[in-house]
């Protein structure tokens, strides 16, 4: 009997041992870890407070990672907030009323080479002054839009993976290092001309996808410029396969790839009856399985031009 109440007894205190640290580590705080992590529902002024503070009383300026985890509280974070340390990473997550992010880099700028928002709000891609930065990720459901101007501070830019994006035009025309433009969930609007216009020897791929929001490849004559040789445009999915929207991907030797099968009719005969069909990769539907444009006989579009 006295065995079964010690361990008991025994039992409850680990269980009053484990509350405590769980109820720890759900408490609103900052902590390093890797870095420097605020965890919980804090408000923007506690985040400054510890960041400004953390080099008087540490020493050190120098971290890896800045992290902004599960706050469902600030809406916005102000310009500086890095104070003068300086990370190579900063990640904001599960932040869903995060809508507004000025100029935070602070000391940073000279450092930072990857910058992630996952589980956000933002109406607009931050416009931040991080010249040092190759990789920028946004994955919220919310669409973003993107200007020429936001990232004209991040001109190093290698790879961008944004889950739903407004391009405005020449977004990316000054990201002369950048090889990789992946947006997986294209809003339901027309690409404006330009938009994915580049000045990029080292681009590699634009990858749009539709996964939510139905995008049909809608876009305006134009939209599509300076794929150097070997660089893809992967569309999904296209409604028309028009030659003014799309041959500025063609021209300077880059790849077509629309893998979704199309009907292969007049409307492509300016594609299967030139050289440019070698950089495509289309696929027609016919009555038994898809089969790739250039195989197509020329016979079939003979009589459309």
């Amino acid at each position: 009997m006295q065995a079964k109440l010690l361990l008991s007894l025994a039992a409850a205190a680990a269980l009053s041992v484990l509350s405590a640290q769980n109820v720890a580590a759900q408490t609103p705080r900052c902590y390093t870890s890797d870095g420097i992590v605020c965890s919980g529902d804090m408000r923007v002024e506690q985040i400054q407070h510890f960041l400004k503070k953390y080099s008087v009383i540490t020493g050190v300026w120098d971290l890896k990672t800045f992290r902004i985890d599960r706050n469902f509280y600030i809406d916005h974070l102000p310009a500086g907030l890095l104070a003068d340390l300086r990370f190579s990473e900063v990640r904001i997550t599960s932040c869903p009323k995060l809508s507004r992010v000025e100029d935070i880099t602070g000391a940073s700028s000279a450092t930072l080479k990857e910058i992630f928002f996952v589980v956000t709000a933002l109406t607009e891609m931050p416009a931040l002054t991080a010249p040092h930065v190759t990789k920028m990720t946004v994955l919220q459901p919310k669409t973003l839009t993107v200007s020429r101007s936001a990232l004209s501070g991040m001109r190093s830019l290698q790879e961008i993976h944004i889950e739903s994006a407004s391009v405005m035009p020449l977004a990316f025309y000054d990201l002369k290092n950048v090889q990789t433009v992946r947006i997986t969930s294209m809003p339901q609007e027309t690409v404006r001309a330009q938009s994915f216009s580049f000045d990029s020897p080292t681009l590699k791929e634009v990858l749009l996808f539709n996964d939510a929001h139905g995008w049909k490849g809608q876009a305006q004559p134009g939209a599509y410029q300076g794929f150097p040789k070997g660089s893809r445009l992967r569309v999904i999915e296209s409604e028309t396969i028009a030659k003014e929207v799309y041959i500025g991907v063609l021209t300077g030797g880059g790849i077509l790839d629309i893998p979704e099968p199309f009907d292969c009719d007049c409307r492509l005969a300016w594609l299967r009856l030139s050289p440019w069909v070698k950089q495509a990769r289309v696929r027609c539907l016919t009555s038994t399985h898809p089969n790739d444009l250039e195989n197509t006989p020329e016979s079939d579009y003979s009589g459309c031009l």
